[in-house]
This record gives C-alpha cells, sequence and structure tokens, in this order.
C-alpha cells in the first residue's frame, strides 16, 4: 500500500510524493489526522536542522488515532531524524505518543507539541512568572505567542500581547489580553518605554531584544526560542548587566526529557480543558507548500494544521 507524503528532497526543496506506507516493525502505527506546521519545520525543510543530504518526510507533531483511540503525536525525533507526521500515517516510537481522552478534539490536540510545550516552558520553567510580573510576548499572534500570552496570564501576570498588525490585535483583544501595536524592533521598544516589562518572550530574534534591554525592569527575564527576524543582533553589555537582565535560549533539542514531559502534559491539559483557547487553520496536505509560504510570511494567525485526507 502506498500513501502521500510531504517529503524534503533536497534543502528547501518540498514535494508531495507517493511512498510505501510504514510498517509498524518495533513502533507504533498511527493514523495521523491533523499534523502541524511550525518555524521548526521551517528550518529543518531549509537544512538548518538534522542532516540536510536525508530525503524526509516533515512534521514534528501531530494528532491521531492509534487502534482507533485519540492521540497525540511529538518527539523522539519526528519530522528531523526520522519521517515526520506530514504524512496519512507516521510510524513512531512508543514514547512519542500519548493518549488522550475520549472526545479530545483532534485539531486542537496537533498544536500542543511544539508551540504548547515551548509556552508552557518559557512560562513556568524558565521565566518563572508570577503575579508580580508584567510580560511582553512579542509576536503574540504567532503559535507560541498565542498559547503564552493566555498561559501568563493564568499565572495572574499582567500581560502585553504584541502585533505589529491592528487587524491581528482585534484577535488579541478578543482574547481579552492587552494588546501593545508596534511594527519594527524600535517602535516595539518605544512602546515598552515605562511599561515596567519584568518578562519577555521572544520568538523573532534580530534587533528585538537589543532595543528592549534599555527599556527593561532591574532582573528582567528574556526567554528566546526564535529568529523569525534574523539570527543576529549587537547587545550593549551594559544594559544588560548593569540591570542585572537575564537571557535564556531554550529549544526542544535541550530541554530534559523530564521537564518537556511536564511541559507537554501542562499545555495539553490547558488547551483541552479550555483554558487557552488556539486559533487555528486546517489546510490539505497537497498545500503544504503554501502552508510553508504563509509562515515565512508571516501570513497566520495561531497554528496551520494539515490533514491527510
Amino acid at each position: 500500500m502506498t500513501m502521500t507524503a510531504l517529503r524534503r528532497t533536497a534543502p528547501g526543496s518540498l514535494e508531495a510524493l507517493s511512498v510505501p506506507r510504514p510498517i509498524a516493525e518495533d513502533d507504533v502505527l498511527v493514523e495521523v489526522t491533523y499534523a502541524a506546521v511550525n518555524p521548526f519545520d521551517a528550518q529543518v525543510l531549509r537544512g538548518e536542522i538534522g542532516d540536510p543530504t536525508t530525503v524526509l518526510t516533515l512534521g514534528a507533531e501531530g494528532a491521531g488515532l492509534l487502534d482507533g483511540q485519540p492521540v497525540q503525536i511529538s518527539g523522539a525525533g519526528l519530522g528531523v531524524a526520522r519521517d515526520g507526521t506530514f504524512a496519512p500515517w507516521v510510524r513512531a516510537p512508543r514514547t512519542a505518543v500519548r493518549p488522550l481522552p475520549g472526545g479530545a478534539d483532534l485539531r486542537l490536540a496537533a498544536t500542543v507539541g511544539v508551540a504548547g510545550k515551548t509556552a508552557w516552558r518559557a512560562i513556568h520553567q524558565l521565566a518563572q512568572v508570577t503575579p508580580d510580573d508584567r510580560v511582553l510576548v512579542l509576536g503574540a499572534t504567532g503559535g507560541v505567542g498565542t498559547f503564552a500570552a493566555q498561559l501568563a496570564r493564568r499565572t495572574g501576570a499582567t500581560v502585553l500581547a504584541h502585533t505589529g498588525s491592528q487587524e491581528k490585535a482585534e484577535m488579541l483583544a478578543a482574547l481579552g489580553l492587552e494588546t501593545l501595536v508596534a511594527d519594527g524592533a524600535g517602535s516595539v521598544a518605544e512602546a515598552a518605554r515605562g511599561r515596567d516589562v519584568s518578562v519577555v518572550l521572544d520568538p523573532l530574534g534580530g534587533d528585538y531584544v537589543a532595543q528592549l534591554l534599555p527599556v527593561l525592569s532591574p532582573s528582567a527575564r528574556v526567554v528566546t526560542y526564535g529568529v523569525l527576524a534574523g539570527r543576529a543582533a549587537t547587545i550593549d553589555l551594559a544594559a544588560l548587566y548593569g540591570k542585572g537582565i537575564r537571557i535564556i535560549g531554550t529549544s526542544g533539542g535541550t530541554t530534559p526529557l523530564k521537564e518537556a514531559e511536564a511541559a507537554l502534559s501542562g499545555a495539553l491539559g490547558a488547551v483541552l480543558s479550555g483554558e487557552v483557547r488556539v486559533a487555528h487553520e486546517v489546510m490539505p496536505l497537497t498545500e503544504g507548500a503554501a502552508a510553508f509560504r504563509r509562515l515565512e510570511t508571516r501570513d497566520v494567525t495561531g497554528k496551520l494544521l494539515l490533514a491527510p485526507r
């Protein structure tokens, strides 16, 4: 039997190919219902993560059915060291498959394995946000940002949800979040001036953190987990050490297993209980290339999901 899978055939080259349906062997065979598209997948596609010479089915997370029961799928190298979830079926280690309660919304469960886990780790494990904090979430309409802004608010902290678009600000306001609308690193820093920001969550990179350092509160914490606006910046070290600011980097590959599982469990619980709402849009798997283009141009609110069927 064959199936259509979305595969990287060379760095930057994405093709929908007919491939043999996998056999479980020593793993389990999961029927994929929804798979989320993440900036991480775009980095794998470009060959920036993993072995760029390997022909690979992309997709680091998703949700589906194992023996008819709902499950969430992520981790264990899926979509980077072994074939991932951008296909109707995925062969996965048992450690990458987590049972879900009956009736769980598989679309929501598919959004958690990368973005939700990252947001939970940033808020609770790294920044350790408290009700005394004022949290600036950069790119708050993105996959991680949507999670993080709501999780931060649940701690009792004051949350400033950033977006560069007035239209997207309306979505954040509908979630009950205070918005900070500013386009560009300098504009964001100026808008944050005098706001006593003590925590910054940063998926953007580039000059955003560098511009923000002078306006942050003493002992502020900055958690950075992306480079959507650029990989490099020049930082004023005097502003950094003079205020005792900490910059904390995080990625899935460097997160200890126990902390990763705790973060994933917390994020799943928050989403499935309705405590965190996640905007999402479903596209057919065959439109995967268009989904990646939208991700790269930030034409996304919340999460993009691919449906293999």
